[in-house]
């Protein structure tokens, strides 16, 4: 059974700093999948770091940034994790992201609940194998970035 949803921990992470430190807030790319909106999770990462500033760190795993600067020097790159490393990460994280257009499972929320990580995932199907918005996760509806 996975943890329920703390809103608080979506309160903090909008308000950013816990215990003095940056909330952390992650998500996945690879943009050999296109379904997984690789551009939309680096933009998403990238405002929430120029609206919410010192207060949050913003990153991704997975595939290589390709970018502008700007976007490069925002959203840091923990690379490609062998699993050990990423259960590390996820631990060590607060908010985990998911603007996947769809997922037949969406094993990557998955196993930030498992590590206590709160997921932030859009309406991609998948996340209704395990999800339950405002119980164990928050589900949005996917629509563009602006």
């Amino acid at each position: 059974m996975f943890r329920p949803i703390d809103n608080w921990q979506i309160e903090k992470a909008a308000r950013g700093l816990k215990n003095g430190k940056p909330i952390k807030i992650i998500g996945f790319h690879r943009p050999a999948t296109p379904r997984r909106s690789p551009g939309d999770i680096i933009q998403i990462l990238y405002m929430l770091k120029n609206t919410l500033g010192k207060s949050v760190e913003v990153g991704v795993f997975g595939d290589p940034i390709e970018s502008t600067k700007s976007v490069i020097d925002t959203v840091k790159y923990y690379g490609r994790l062998k699993q050990n490393k990423l259960a590390e990460l996820l631990r060590d994280s607060d908010l985990f992201i998911d603007a996947s257009k769809f997922q037949g499972f969406g094993l990557t929320n998955i196993e930030s609940m498992a590590s206590g990580c709160t997921v932030l995932s859009s309406d991609n199907y998948g996340i209704h194998e395990y999800g339950i918005d405002g119980e164990n996760c928050r589900i949005f509806s996917p629509s563009p970035v602006s």
